[in-house]
């Protein structure tokens, strides 16, 4: 049995991985730049950011 590099992984329990993918770049740039300018009220806005941006950017193919 041979194992799965990460990139040949299509899906977990019916999950798209591009999405997870998209979604965890997503939250982790918005909260670091969030927090970064604004602090925690920023890095709580900018993971609700992040998380839009994620599923925007699956929607449109990324």
């Amino acid at each position: 049995m041979r194992e799965l590099e990460i990139h040949e992984i299509e899906s977990i329990g019916g999950a798209d991985m591009h999405l997870v993918e998209n979604l965890a770049a997503g939250v982790t740039a918005g909260a670091t730049a969030g927090y970064i300018f604004f602090g925690p009220a920023g890095a709580a806005l900018g993971t609700v950011g992040g998380v839009v941006a994620g599923m925007w950017t699956s929607i449109l193919g990324g």
